[in-house]
């Protein structure tokens, strides 16, 4: 007896979009004072297995590849950049832009030893005690 043939079809479901996280609330668009450390977390709930992201990042940030987190502190101003991050599946890549920017702090801003604001910076040199 001849059994027929059934076709088969694999179903790939499309990739969920990515959000990314600073201080768990969602952005889009992030300004920081300088010398504040950030860290981005990407969310999904597709896994992805590999990230990249153009243009690329200021040498201040890290971005690992394969996790998509994007971390550091910015030293000096940087005016808003956009940037592009692709999360890649075995069938697709999905981008999703974030735009990031670092600014002096107003009225100052304190950090290692050293207080910026808009009319120059103190640094401390010696501790009294």
């Amino acid at each position: 007896m001849r059994v027929p043939k059934i076709a088969s079809f694999l179903v790939i479901p499309q990739p969920s979009a990515i959000s990314y996280f600073y201080n768990n609330t969602e952005i889009t668009e992030l300004s920081v004072p300088i010398l504040t450390e950030i860290e981005l977390i990407p969310k999904s709930q597709t896994d992805y297995y590999l990230f990249s992201i153009t243009p690329s990042l200021p040498s201040f940030l890290q971005f690992d590849a394969s996790t998509g987190v994007i971390r550091g502190a910015a030293l000096s101003p940087v005016p808003k950049t956009r940037f592009v991050i692709h999360g890649q599946t075995t069938t697709s890549v999905v981008n999703k832009e974030l735009a990031l920017e670092f600014v002096k702090g107003v009225n100052g801003t304190a950090a290692g030893g050293e207080v910026q604001c808009d009319h120059g910076s103190i640094k401390v040199v010696k501790k009294w005690g």
